[in-house]
């Protein structure tokens, strides 16, 4: 029996009006769409949670959930992965409803650029065909919908995820920088900044901050053990920095007795991935690096270190990092790679560039810089795709259309390399693709940044890029336009929209 609400869906659904919860009160009801927009598959298989604070969530682009002591206490297990709030978001997903929670997604299509989020016919193909729920490898999207959306109950069990595919491991937001983009919830450097200048107190960022339940490390690892070490392929660990956080050594331990104690591995090749600022010790490093032979044997290991950009350039974007150490350990990094006998096959870099407003105008010289290294070492590091949506001043769509002139040597650069990168790697279609950064990134990217066309959101972003740069070059005693002098035009485009806007409000 259909439920009453499914009875009112038509073909194609605008989007629920987000502009009560968008950022700066934007309004993106506007956009329409169908179901195959809407579907997303990482809302069943991406979970990640948060050891430390014991908030969860599924898909990285969406706001935390807490888990509570009762939630452990009720749903056991499935409180990783099934709490009634996830149900909810799936059932809408059916139904064609795009929930404010997949709000980035949406910025991002809006502006032109290809989202993660995987549409309906990925839905069926890599989740439902996947785990054998489908009836016929030639179901589609069209036909399988319509008919799930005629019949779905809220305790349907196609609401339920008990395969997922990539976990990440969040360790807290224990941190030694301060990313311009970043935000108190992945830096205690932002934490204690904003503490400082009064823009947080003590009491929010206890809020912001509660114990995880007592029994959540127990439940996940009993969910890790019996269900997720059987179907995921990608485990990441994520911070803050998670090598600063002392839970970092015990989790890299139990993955390891997870898989060693397996008889018979997945059919498929398991991935951990380490998302890292590399700016720690060498003894860490070498800690690290010594426990790939060990880790290697039944898993592959992706080190994957957060950068974008390079020099003075770079410790702007990064602050606390030092550029020379940094690449000091990248090339640690590839010479112990060759010394312990890592390949390709069960060892890959790939550096989380997360591009935004700030690191445009340096990304002909950092992926100079990375393929220099290629060159000289052969590890063939990789690209990961990732573009900076919000804070909203950090959107690369805010900046005016010559910023796209940075973007045309970039493009060819990655064209030259990207066949004998890939090739090597093997990852055309995984991590770190050079073809995908540059066919899914930096194109539409392109594309997007040359047209004199802005939303009234971006253009009034600047103003917020304005504020945050003077703030920023006060509080962190930087220079923005001495590190970044090629800004000095967009500068005076800001300052001028600023005057522009007193005016009218005067």
């Amino acid at each position: 029996m259909a439920t009453e609400s499914s009875k009112l869906i038509p073909q194609r659904i605008p989007i629920e009006v987000l502009g009560s919860k968008a950022e700066g009160g934007a309004s993106l009801s506007g956009h329409y769409v169908g179901f195959d927009r809407v579907m997303c598959r990482f809302k069943w298989d991406y979970p990640i949670v948060n050891l430390v604070s014991g908030h969860a969530r599924t898909c990285c682009r969406t706001p935390k959930q807490k888990i509570t002591s009762e939630d452990l206490e009720r749903y056991g297990k499935d409180a990783i992965m099934n709490r009634p709030y996830e149900l909810e978001r799936r059932r809408e997903k059916f139904l064609g409803f795009t929930h404010v929670d997949c709000e980035s997604c949406v910025r991002l299509e809006a502006n032109g650029v290809k989202a993660p989020r995987s549409g309906a016919d990925a839905w069926v193909r890599e989740y439902w065909l996947r785990w054998g729920y489908g009836t016929s490898p030639f179901e589609t999207a069209d036909v399988l919908f319509p008919q799930i959306a005629q019949s779905l109950e809220r305790n349907d069990r196609r609401l339920y995820s008990y395969r997922p595919q990539m976990l990440e491991i969040v360790l807290g937001n224990a941190c030694n920088q301060k990313c311009t983009y970043c935000s108190l919830h992945y830096s205690t450097q932002w934490a204690q900044e904003l503490l400082q200048f009064g823009d947080v107190t003590p009491e929010k960022l206890a809020e912001e901050f509660p114990e995880a339940p007592e029994k959540l490390e127990a439940v996940f690892w009993e969910w890790f053990y019996d269900l997720a070490r059987y179907y995921v392929d990608t485990i990441n660990l994520l911070g803050g920095e998670p090598t600063y956080n002392p839970k970092f050594w015990p989790v890299m331990e139990r993955l390891l007795h997870a898989y060693e104690d397996m008889e018979k591995m997945p059919p498929w090749p398991v991935e951990v991935g380490l998302i890292t600022n590399l700016n720690l010790s060498s003894e860490a490093l070498r800690k690290l690096m010594n426990l790939m032979p060990r880790l290697t044997k039944r898993l592959r290991f992706r080190l994957q270190p957060s950068i974008e950009a390079t020099g003075r350039r770079a410790e702007y974007i990064r602050h606390g990092l030092k550029w020379p150490m940094f690449e000091a350990h990248i090339r640690e990094v590839c010479r112990m790679s060759h010394q312990l006998g890592l390949s390709p096959e069960n060892f890959q870099v790939g550096f989380q560039t997360a591009l935004n407003a700030l690191s445009i105008s340096d990304l002909p010289n950092f992926l100079n810089w990375v393929q220099a290294l290629n060159d000289e070492f052969g590890l063939r590091m990789g690209l990961m795709k990732n573009l900076v949506s919000f804070p909203r001043h950090h959107n690369p769509m805010i900046l005016s259309p010559d910023f796209a002139a940075y973007l045309e040597p970039a493009i060819e650069l990655v064209t030259r390399c990207e066949e004998e990168n890939d090739r090597i790697t093997k990852h055309q279609n995984h991590f770190g693709s050079w073809y995908s950064y540059r066919v899914d990134l930096l194109q539409p990217l392109y594309q997007r940044l040359r047209s004199v066309e802005r939303s009234d959101f971006d253009l009034s972003s600047r103003q917020h890029f304005l504020s945050f740069i003077e703030q920023n070059n006060h509080r962190r005693q930087v220079d923005f336009l001495r590190d970044f002098p090629e800004y000095q035009e967009f500068w005076r485009l800001c300052e001028a929209g600023r005057s522009s806007s007193q005016g009218v409000q005067a």
